[in-house]
């Protein structure tokens, strides 16, 4: 997996006119993250050859406190060599599906994109399972061979039918957290019971269920992927208890229950359905702003605040406008307005238990209208315009820039 350091980073520095700074911060992030030289597997010459800053990080991560003061570099080495392949076999099996396979894919020497190389940096070197080795120009990164024997369990029938156990109820997690914003270890335990697998099998998991859930949750949180208030398991969007006791309080109608396909795809995180409405919206806004891309990454922005706090158009548009989409067409304007009325119907909803408004009023038969263009073709907003300092239309009670507004 070896990589071209300079040719990644300088293009964008280049195009920033930082070259200088470049080259600067380059050096120092490899004195301090990466191991100079010829690249090995074995983890005492790793620790031995690694720059102090990465030991004192990997010791953080995997103690959970700093270094203690008067500790020599050896105690340091001596220590951790003895901890990393424990810590990673402890979490081997409640890691993601996707990184465990981006794992394999590293210890066979496939090559990596940078958002899977600025993954591995993130998630892999600052606990000591992979290092990555910086000579000539180059990098390249190595799986070490402690976790590379525990990674080879993955042969054995157990080992593969508990991650397969364990991804299953991520999934379903994730799906709760996803439809509901708050969920409970009741309604994942009903939800599981629901899924498409064989009855036997079923049987024999809900058997261990509970105890799973339990040693699962903890992981989880301290992934900061959710969060944990006694009975409930809660959203990270959620800041404090208040919040989402304020969504349970609205809460009124019975939850919403996901099939396996949409278990699935909230499980890998796609939780935009790109539905028919969904297609006219970005179809409308692609052209308006002349970048797919972009319309993609704003359209999944909305949807998250149409999901968490019920956004409507008027909110919609207004933060349109605060993205510096202009439109010229009066005509344009008054279809992507309609579109996004369609396309909201169908988005399903925290406050309305996982459910979309369709699912609950029927078929949209009235439409937002109320952008005129005025006489040079730029659309007039006649929608109430959110200042930076004013108070979130959402409800949250920050200012606008830092809650809906935040670019």
């Amino acid at each position: 997996m070896e990589r071209d350091i300079a040719k990644e980073a300088s293009k964008f520095f280049k195009e920033m006119g930082l070259e200088d700074e470049m080259a600067k911060l380059t050096e120092v992030f490899v004195d301090n993250f990466m191991i100079r030289g010829e690249e090995t597997e074995d983890l005492k010459e790793a620790l031995h050859r690694a720059p102090d800053s990465l030991l004192d990080t990997i010791w953080g991560k995997i103690s959970g406190k700093e270094p203690e003061e008067g500790i020599s570099r050896q105690q340091k080495e001596d220590s951790l060599y003895e901890d990393i392949p424990g810590y990673f076999a402890s979490r081997f099996e409640l890691l993601d599906i996707r990184k465990i396979k981006l794992l394999v894919r590293i210890m066979n020497n496939y090559p990596t994109n940078d958002l899977e190389a600025a993954e591995v940096m993130e998630e892999f070197v600052p606990y000591g399972w992979v290092f990555s080795f910086a000579e000539n120009q180059s990098s390249v990164f190595v799986v070490m061979n402690e976790v590379r024997d525990i990674i080879m369990t993955l042969d054995k029938p157990e080992v593969k039918e508990r991650i397969s156990f364990m991804s299953g109820i991520r999934f379903i997690i994730n799906t709760c957290l996803g439809l509901y914003g708050v969920s409970t270890i009741e309604q994942i335990h009903n939800i599981f019971c629901s899924t498409g697998t064989d009855e036997d099998g079923r049987e024999k998991m809900v058997s261990h269920l509970d105890e799973v859930i339990q040693e699962f949750l903890p992981y989880l949180e301290e992934q900061k992927v959710l969060w944990t208030d006694g009975k409930y398991i809660v959203s990270p969007y959620f800041n404090t208890k208040e919040e989402y006791k304020r969504l349970l309080r609205v809460q009124k109608r019975d939850y919403y229950v996901p099939d396996d396909d949409m278990i699935r795809s909230y499980g890998l995180g796609k939780m935009v359905v790109k539905n028919e409405e969904y297609e006219t919206v970005f179809k409308l806004l692609s052209r308006e702003i002349k970048d797919q891309e972009q319309a993609e990454e704003m359209l999944e922005a909305i949807s998250g605040y149409v999901v968490r706090k019920d956004w409507e158009v008027s909110q919609i548009m207004n933060c349109l406008y605060d993205w510096d989409v202009v439109f010229t067409s009066e005509r344009e304007t008054q279809k992507l307005i309609k579109a996004l009325d369609e396309w909201l119907h169908v988005i399903r909803r925290w406050s309305e238990c996982g459910h979309c408004r369709k699912e609950i009023y029927g078929k949209k038969t009235n439409f937002y209208f109320g952008l005129p263009a005025n006489k040079n073709g730029a659309v007039k907003e006649t929608l109430q315009k959110i200042y930076p300092n004013d108070p979130c239309p959402c409800g949250s009670g920050e200012k606008y820039k830092k809650c809906c507004g935040r670019k």
